[in-house]
């Protein structure tokens, strides 16, 4: 039997951004613009975003932010003395190689895993049928690094934000596939209805989602981590710490202006086609 200590508390940003894309209910005349592809790469993490921005821009709608993660870390009574410091990484991926020896606890040495880990994310990490082919191998990535914990005998806890609810609000039924183990799954309804947490963790791993969450965004997760009020450290080896690339406004309105004269090019020229040449001189 392994040997289990302490408590894991994993936060995924995207938690914090309700994508229309992902939500049960009726879409919204907006909902197009969040169909996005998602892989953890330098380009979709960093430069996609200058194109998603332009829908956007050619819409004349505010650009989508967070919301509701102001006065979130008071749910947990988080301490620097015991935590020590908040690890913070790109993919989520990184929290599978977060154990017991990682943290300040006592004796973590001789610990196999974590007793609990607890997710508060817009996907559960279990894995997923897509990737069944990482679990044949032992392997993980940032949609399965939960199993990972579950094969050293964690108990295993995700909430999902409230925007992830059914249309009726009730559940987060059937927002995903079932996962490869077994996990605790619920919709969290803080701030309304803020579910009793336990009152100590042993390490805190927040992710910030890049390619998930927009690059103009990045202000508002900066603010997020800080609130915590416990230093912080990097430990994503594979992307940069510091705020992304940001997409550039100005540039999108440009690339819709050289947009709507090439189309009305284009549209003059398809009416030459259609017009016979004694009409087009006539005109």
């Amino acid at each position: 039997m392994n040997d289990l200590v302490g408590r894991l508390l994993v936060v995924d940003w995207d938690y914090f951004f309700p994508n229309p894309a992902m939500m049960t209910g009726p879409a919204g005349v907006d909902a197009f613009n969040y169909d996005w592809g998602h892989v953890e790469s330098p380009f979709m993490i960093n430069d996609v975003w200058q194109t998603r921005l332009t829908p956007f821009v050619e819409q004349n709608l505010p650009l989508p932010r967070c919301e509701r993660f102001e006065g979130f870390w008071s749910r947990f009574g988080l301490s620097q003395w015991e935590v020590g410091s908040i690890f913070v990484c790109e993919s989520n991926m990184e929290a599978g190689e977060i154990f017991p020896a990682s943290s300040v606890l006592d004796a973590s040495d001789d610990a196999d895993g974590w007793a609990e880990v607890w997710l508060f994310d817009a996907h559960h990490d279990c894995g997923y049928p897509s990737a069944l082919h990482l679990r044949e191998r032992s392997q993980y990535d940032c949609g399965s690094w939960m199993a990972e914990h579950a094969e050293r005998g964690s108990e295993l806890h995700v909430r999902y934000p409230w925007w992830r609810a059914t249309e009726d609000g009730s559940t987060f039924a059937e927002v995903e596939p079932e996962p490869w183990v077994p996990v605790d799954r619920r919709l969290d309804q803080w701030p309304d209805a803020a579910e009793d947490l336990p009152d100590s963790w042993d390490a805190v791993v927040v992710c910030r989602s890049g390619a998930w969450v927009p690059s103009w965004n990045d202000d508002q997760f900066d603010v997020f981590v800080e609130s915590a009020g416990i230093r912080t450290v990097w430990i994503d080896s594979n992307f940069e710490a510091g705020p992304r690339k940001q997409p550039d406004l100005a540039l999108a309105r440009a690339e819709l202006d050289i947009r709507a004269e090439q189309y009305a090019e284009i549209a003059e020229a398809n009416r030459r086609l259609t017009v016979p040449a004694s009409d087009q001189d006539a005109r």
